[in-house]
Formats: structure tokens, C-alpha cells, sequence
């Protein structure tokens, strides 16, 4: 077992938990925001890493890739948290096919990519559970309405 790469993901764990306690204390829409936010910026770090390498297809590769990550991000907002924690969920497989197993291994440094990996799968389950858990009130609210107006 690599101990430094259990330290890498250990690490993300404890700063993604930090995140998510910043942005729950916003309220429910700030907390939504700032995880929006937080995928967009999770992209640009990697768009900074390829433009440190100077290499302009890994520039133009990261764009688009922060683009995509964007767009779920703002829908995120807009419509429902699904689109955002699809891109959470989506963005750790970015990370590691694209910068551990793939071309862009020279473009990002694999201790920072591990950090995203396991700070990204919190966020995407915390999104995850919290939209699972407000439509389970939503649903047992419109169950007590249409008993009680019997």
C-alpha cells in the first residue's frame, strides 16, 4: 500500500470537509452557490496548472473541461443540484483519467490530484445526500397536507 497516496486522499477528505462546513454555513442557497463555485474553481486550478506546463493544447483541454464543469455548475444553481452533483461526481474521474493514468500525468502533480479526488467525491456525496433528503421533507410534507385535508 502507497501511504503517501492514503495521505494525499486523507488530506482532501479533511479539506473538503472544511469547504462544506464553509458553505453550509451560508444557509441552503449560499451553500448551493458556494459548491458551485467550488467545481468551477476545482477546473481553473487545473487550467493554471496547464498553463504553468506552457503547453497550449493542454490549455485549450482544461478550458473545455472547466467549460463543462461550469455549465453543470450554473445549472446546478438555476434548476436543481443534480447537474451539480453530477459534476462533483464526474470531476474526480476527470482527475484520474486524465492526470494519473492518462496524457496529462506531466500537466498536474499527482499529490494535488489525489487531494481532488477524494475532496471531490465528498462534495458530490454531500450534494448528493442533501437534495436526496430535502425532496424525502418535500415528499412527506405533501403527504401530511393531503391527509390532513381529508
Amino acid at each position: 500500500m502507497d501511504w503517501g497516496a492514503v495521505g494525499w486522499l486523507i488530506g482532501g477528505v479533511g479539506l473538503g470537509a472544511g469547504f462544506l462546513h464553509f458553505a453550509a454555513m451560508r444557509g441552503r442557497k449560499g451553500e448551493r452557490r458556494v459548491q458551485a463555485v467550488g467545481l468551477i474553481v476545482a477546473g481553473l486550478i487545473y487550467v493554471g496548472f496547464a498553463a504553468w506546463s506552457a503547453d497550449p493544447i493542454w490549455i485549450v483541454i482544461e478550458g473545455v473541461g472547466t467549460a463543462i464543469f461550469a455549465a453543470l455548475a450554473l445549472a446546478g444553481v438555476r434548476w436543481s443540484a443534480w447537474p451539480l452533483a453530477l459534476g462533483w461526481a464526474l470531476h474526480p474521474v476527470w482527475d484520474a483519467a486524465l492526470h494519473l493514468a492518462g496524457a496529462g500525468a506531466a500537466v498536474a502533480p499527482p499529490g494535488y490530484v489525489l487531494v481532488c479526488v477524494s475532496f471531490d467525491l465528498l462534495v458530490a456525496l454531500r450534494v448528493t445526500l442533501t437534495e436526496l433528503s430535502e425532496r424525502g421533507a418535500g415528499l412527506r410534507e405533501r403527504t401530511l397536507r393531503l391527509e390532513t385535508n381529508r
